[in-house]
């Protein structure tokens, strides 16, 4: 996990080891009770709502989730204004 500010916005990236997020995957990752294809051939038992639950938190705040592609393993990048201004208010 890594923090930072970049371009006035704070960038919050998580990455780990695992398979990653295939490319023609990286459209549908954060949509509800989707379960992509590595996880279904390994029997990982999930019911494709963590990454949906993030993008609806994140973005409530004012903030975005993606999907970074390129490395090896999963990689996430969330990007939202700095501190206070990343409070989901309607100001």
């Amino acid at each position: 996990m890594r923090a930072r500010a970049l371009a006035g916005e704070a960038v919050i990236e998580v990455m780990d080891t695992g398979p990653g997020v295939p490319a023609e995957e990286r459209e549908s990752i954060f949509n509800l009770f989707f379960r992509g294809r590595t996880k279904s051939d390994r029997g990982i038992k999930g019911s494709g709502l963590g990454l949906a639950i993030a993008r609806e938190l994140v973005e409530a705040h004012g903030g975005q989730i993606a999907v970074v592609g390129g490395g090896q393993g999963g990689h996430f990048r969330v990007t939202c204004a700095p501190f206070g201004a990343c409070t989901g208010d309607a100001a």
